[in-house]
């Protein structure tokens, strides 16, 4: 492992980090060589640690890291195969997230690492427990991929998730873009994480046919404006025309319409309403 590089440009104190810090989670980078002088660690130079594609030795880490992404999504059809992870990852950009040291792993969860095949376990002192990657497209946007955390195995990660989101998107200095995409699931908890980072979640496309998950994925499209020091704030208006359930495609069909006609449509705060087993989704409609 090596150190990264500072590049200066974050100077308030970001207490969410602090805390995930005096958690026991260590923040890390795995990419190319290349690709270091264009990341902003300046606030987290101290601590991050690089995992490179170039060096050899690094090759256990990242094989923990994709077990450790197929162990959230736990539906093999999410599962992030080797060569997208090289040719569509770290050939063109990072991967940012937090690991925690082998020793404060469960039993249970350590086992999986343990039986693998895949990579040796004992050259590993830490194992990555969330991670996130972004990267351009050819229309100078920025595009998020494979958001994912191990939350629910650490007592004391319930932000993890939102706090990885926050990291990977300084890190790659997101709000530099006009624009920033990703795909979401809309009976998926991350939603909100996704949702915090704008003042607005316009929905790009209401559902995505090739997806896996078709009928219940999404592409959102908005401007990365959070403020880095306060994870806390909700900057979107909790606005909404009216609801939709999560699993309604008809109702998504009918947002596809009103898209495809001109129309803009945004998921609003808290971006995900439980009325007992149902999951709505608050829509509202922007003016054209």
């Amino acid at each position: 492992m090596q150190k990264a590089a500072s590049t200066g440009s974050l100077h308030a104190k970001l207490a969410w980090y602090e805390d995930i810090l005096s958690a026991g989670f260590v923040p890390y980078v795995i990419t190319s060589e290349r690709f270091i002088p264009y990341l902003d660690v300046s606030y987290f130079s101290r601590d991050m640690r690089y995992f490179l594609l170039e060096r050899g030795e690094d090759r256990h880490f990242i094989e923990a890291y994709l077990l450790s992404n197929a162990l959230s999504f736990g539906d093999p059809k999410y599962q992030l195969p080797h060569w997208v992870l090289i040719d569509c990852g770290l050939m063109q950009t990072a991967v940012v997230g937090f690991m925690k040291p082998r020793t404060a792993f469960p039993d249970d969860l350590l086992t999986r690492y343990r039986s693998t095949t895949a990579f040796s376990l004992d050259e590993l002192d830490h194992i990555p427990i969330s991670g996130q990657i972004l990267s351009p497209t050819l229309a100078g946007e920025l595009v998020g991929i494979s958001l994912f955390s191990l939350a629910r195995y650490f007592s004391a990660a319930g932000r993890i998730g939102l706090a990885t989101k926050a990291l990977a998107l300084i890190v790659c200095k997101a709000s530099s873009y006009d624009r920033f995409l990703g795909v979401a699931q809309y009976d998926n908890p991350s939603l909100a994480i996704h949702g915090r980072m704008s003042r607005e979640m316009q929905i790009y496309q209401p559902v995505l046919p090739l997806h896996p998950g078709a009928d219940m994925t999404f592409i959102y499209a908005m401007k990365i404006d959070f403020d880095p020091r306060d994870l806390d704030a909700v900057i979107g208006k909790s606005e909404y025309d009216y609801l939709i359930g999560a699993g309604d495609l008809e109702a998504k069909l009918k947002l596809k319409t009103i898209i495809d006609q001109g129309g803009k449509i945004a998921i609003t705060p808290p971006f995900q309403i439980r009325n007992g087993a149902e999951i709505l989704i608050p829509i509202k409609e922007l003016d054209r």
